[in-house]
């Protein structure tokens, strides 16, 4: 018989096998808990959520993919961005684009021939489906509509390739031109229309009426989508093409194909897209909204079961578009320091419908992971053949922790220790001794030297060279954009001083020998102060583009600056649009070659020295000063201009310019004045005497709105090599006077817009001209409303194809002699006489129209007109006709060649409610009268 004794001994053994195993059980468990727990916080900057219904890996129209990255911006503050990417989706409908393309004058060259090509490959791939249509508007001081919606390629390309960069940039006017097109265009359900908006300058002409113009294409044609090209003008979308524009895409040469077919399709928008997050707060805090921003849509931030909830709502996202949104949390007070590994966030719920595309409702819990501990390594860097003792141990670190190098010495037989140097990239140092931790490990080596050599990282000994700074590129480590930046300086010397926030090296070799270091400009506006330092100063070897689009930059101090080795400062302060202050030191430019753009758009200098320049060697000068527009005073009379053969708009846009001395320039050397003197609308004289232009081939616009110009001595001007003289005085409206006697014209090709609105000239001779290459005359005469008597005796016109509004508004004029005019190949005489409303009588005799297509507004505003012979006058090829002889308030007699031409002249007249017009028709061929016809409703009879 068991014993009571013997029964509890069995139960208490029982049991404690039975505790045993679940303690096992328990830690079991508990291992694998941890362990997973473990293998779930590794350092992870960024996780990838991807749409399940779709691939887009693939690239399946309609897919995403959301990108969650993480990182440190300061310390205990973690910045963590979404960055959702979409695949292009389209509308499986016909299309109607216009395209609208910058043909200004910094176009030329490679830049409008690749626009050229490109632009020829999309029509070509566009007009392929016979459903599709294209128009084609062109824009530079002014704008023309080249081809209204039409399905023929081959004449739309050809158009195309005929393009010629000149004037300036208006983006108004091609805005204008739209709603043109737009306004006899019937919208059908299945189409889409998109307007292709491809530019490379800033608006210079009826700004900021393009705004509002933007805005009533979009409030009178909802259905249209706008696409902003920005072409060869950075990364950086610009305001003014923002402004005018529903997207915007920027371009280069090389991708300008890519992005004009992506912009030229209707992306399909997303019926809903949003995402939904919660932040992890076991480790971080989200203090409030305002340290939310989105690129587009809306963001809600609340509390749900104690945690912290985003709701990031994205109405119309566009597939083929991304959004990004970003959220600075803060790390709780308890973990700051401890060096852990934490969560950023807990889950994410992405939410997206789409046309034909099952719903998507995609969960996930990745998420970015960052640690805050990471090590200091010393690596002693032993020479070849010797043995370093005494290195200092690792030691950790959490992210952005201030970290003292060491003071400790290692050894090294043979060789004297020459101190620390970090090892790692775009550390940012405070002082010589200290830096901040970045988030990675960093690895700091020493420095050895014998008989004055030092060891480099990389193992070669090496001494540290002259203080070459870097190129263009010397900006890319600073971790910062351009436009946070302030001010520049440069200074004498390598030391960094303890308020610096992150340092590089700028140095050309990579060997120290210049630093760049960052420091807050104590604005309170989160800029910068940026200085550049080397040991005697800084030497540069090219300054291509060296400070360009440094766009908030007030001040740049270049005293410690050499440039006496530099060839290249083409764009060096291009589009350092708020610098104020600029000190150039002893710039020595006695090797440059090119100063192209150098001050380009830097529009709030009021002063620039340049009297010491030294530019003997300089060839080109294109673009130099432009759109200084705050200088009102500046010395180059010091110049040598022997070797420049470019000064294309050298001086443009410099509209507050009141002196401008450059009676000593040689341009002997020079072929292209493009530009040169456009918009310098304050200057009232201007002395050109001098000026040697014998190889100059475009003087296109080169006077162009000088409206406080009175006088031009142009009397040396030699112009035997000039093709384009096209806009040359266009808006001079000042003028009074212009003698022209001494221009030879035999080479000239373009004479567009010459004289545009010179409002005050009262006379101008051009009967020494020789026209006969001449292919344009379009504008010609444009706005010269004071002009009483203007000699065209001897222009050949055999070779011109466009007269468009070529004496539109020259109100003045009583008489015009066109009796020579020769219009065989005109194709455009659209408001050819438009309100010249002082002529009584026309004489078109010789005018034979039957190649010209455009006759719209040709006589509109002719309000004294009563005598018209169009008695050679063919209108078989007229298809634009509207408003010829709107506001012709007189009888009119018109004397026309045959029953065709009576029958389309009535039609015209009736057309302009002209019932009291009397028509003669002469018969060419007898020069007898073919049958009188008495006046319609009354007046006298004509009998020719």
């Amino acid at each position: 018989m068991i014993t009571v004794i013997e029964k509890m001994t069995n139960i208490i053994k029982n049991r404690k096998k039975e505790v045993i195993a679940f303690c096992f059980l328990v830690a079991v468990i508990s291992i694998f808990l941890i362990s997973n727990a473990f293998a779930a916080l590794v350092p992870t900057k960024s996780v990838i959520i991807t749409s399940q219904k779709t691939s887009y890996e693939e690239k399946e129209p309609g897919s995403w993919q959301v990108e969650k990255s993480g990182k440190w911006i300061s310390k205990g503050k973690a910045r963590v961005s979404f960055d959702v990417d979409t695949t292009l989706m389209t509308e499986d409908k016909d299309t109607d684009v216009i395209l609208v393309l910058d043909i200004s004058g910094s176009m030329s060259g490679d830049k409008l021939d690749r626009v050229k090509t490109d632009s020829t490959e999309l029509i070509d791939s566009l007009l392929s489906n016979k459903n599709n249509n294209a128009a084609l508007i062109t824009f530079d001081t002014e704008s023309t509509i080249v081809s209204d919606f039409t399905n023929d390629k081959d004449y739309l390309i050809q158009e195309i390739n005929n393009l010629k960069d000149t004037g300036s940039t208006n983006y108004y006017q091609p805005l204008v031109n739209v709603d043109t097109i737009l306004k006899d265009y019937v919208k059908t359900d299945d189409k889409e229309v998109i307007v292709l908006f491809l530019t490379d300058g800033y608006p210079n002409e009826d700004t900021p009426n393009q705004i509002a113009q933007y805005q009533t294409l979009k409030k009178n044609y909802p259905y249209i989508t706008i696409n902003g090209i920005q072409y060869e003008m950075g990364e950086t979308i610009l305001d003014p093409i923002k402004e005018i524009s529903d997207n915007q895409f920027f371009a280069d040469m090389e991708t300008l194909n890519n992005v004009l077919f992506d912009a030229s399709v209707a992306p399909i928008s997303y019926d809903e897209f949003k995402i939904v997050d919660y932040i992890d707060n076991d480790y971080f805090i989200l203090k409030s909204e305002d340290d939310i921003t989105v690129s587009q849509g809306s963001v809600k931030l609340e509390e749900e079961n104690g945690k912290q909830k985003i709701t990031w709502t994205i109405p119309y996202l566009k597939t083929g578009r991304d959004a990004k949104l970003t959220m600075d949390i803060n790390l709780k007070d308890e973990y700051i320091g401890q060096g852990g590994i934490y969560p950023t966030n807990e889950s994410e719920e992405i939410i997206s419908k789409i046309v034909n595309i099952p719903d998507e409702d995609v969960s996930s819990t990745k998420t970015p992971v960052l640690a805050d501990n990471y090590k200091v390594i010393y690596d002693g860097n032993s020479p070849d053949g010797s043995t370093v003792s005494n290195v200092p141990e690792e030691v950790n670190y959490s992210v952005f922790d201030t970290v003292s190098l060491t003071t400790e010495e290692p050894s090294c037989v043979g060789y004297e220790f020459k101190g620390w140097e970090i090892v790692n990239k775009d550390v940012t140092r405070v002082g010589e001794d200290h830096f901040i931790m970045p988030e990675e490990d960093v690895v700091i080596r020493a420095k050895w030297s014998k008989v004055e050599v030092s060891k480099s990282m990389n193992g070669t000994v090496n001494n540290m060279g002259d203080p070459i700074m870097k190129g263009s590129t010397w900006f890319s480590s600073s971790g910062i954009e351009k436009s946070e930046v302030t001010s520049i300086v440069t200074k004498d010397n390598l030391e960094i001083p303890s308020t610096a926030i992150k340092y590089w090296d700028a140095s050309d070799v990579g060997d120290g020998s210049v630093v760049t270091y960052i420091e807050d400009d104590g604005s309170g506006n989160g800029t910068y102060k940026v200085t550049i330092g080397g040991q005697g100063g800084i030497i540069a070897s090219s300054c291509a583009s060296l400070f360009s689009d440094f766009e908030n930059v007030q001040e740049i101090d270049l005293s410690f600056f050499d440039t006496e080795r530099v060839l290249n400062m083409s764009y060096m302060f291009y589009c350092c649009n708020n610098l104020a202050v600029l000190n150039l030191g002893d710039f020595d430019t006695s090797k440059v070659t090119n100063t192209n753009s150098m001050f380009y758009f830097c529009k709030s200098l009021t002063n620039l020295d340049v009297s010491c320049f030294d530019t003997s060697q300089v060839s080109n000068m294109a673009a130099m000063f432009r759109y200084c527009s705050s200088l009102s005073n500046l010395d180059v009379t010091n110049f040598n201009t022997s070797k420049v053969k470019d000064m294309k708009w050298m001086f443009e846009g410099c509209n507050n310019l009141i002196d401008l001395n450059v009676s000593s320039f040689d341009t002997s050397s020079v072929i292209n004045m493009e530009n040169m003197f456009s918009d310098c609308e304050s200057l009232s004289s201007l002395d050109v005497s001098n000026f040697n232009t014998s190889l100059v081939i475009d003087m296109s616009s080169m006077f162009s709105r000088c409206i406080n110009l009175l006088d031009l001595n142009l009397n040396n001007f030699n112009t035997s090599n000039v093709i384009d003289m096209s806009y040359m005085f266009y808006g001079c409206t000042n003028f009074k006077n212009l003698n022209l006697n001494s221009f030879d014209t035999s080479k000239a090709t373009d004479m567009r817009a010459m004289v545009y609105n010179c409002s005050n000239l009262v006379n101008l001779d051009l009967s020494n001209f020789d026209t006969s290459s001449v292919t344009d005359m379009s504008y010609m005469f444009f706005g010269c409303t004071n002009l009483k008597s203007l000699n065209l005796s001897n222009f050949d016109t055999s070779n011109v194809t466009n007269m468009q509004e070529m004496f539109y508004d020259c109100s003045g004029l009583t008489n015009l002699n066109l009796n020579n005019f020769n219009i065989v190949n005109v194709t455009n005489m659209q408001s050819m006489f438009y309100n010249c409303s002082s002529l009584t009588s026309l004489d078109l005799s010789s005018f034979d129209t039957s190649s010209v297509i455009n006759m719209e507004r040709l006589f509109h505003y002719c309000s004294q007109l009563t005598n018209l012979d169009l008695s050679n006058a063919d209108f078989s090829s007229v298809t634009d006709y509207s408003n010829m002889f709107s506001s012709v308030n007189r009888y009119i007699v018109v004397i026309v060649k045959d029953s065709d031409a009576e029958s389309f002249i009535r039609s015209r007249l009736d057309e302009a409610s002209k019932s009291d017009a009397t028509v003669t028709i002469a018969n060419p061929a007898t020069q007898t009268s073919l049958f009188e016809l008495g006046p319609r409703k009354f007046g006298p009879l004509f009998v020719v």
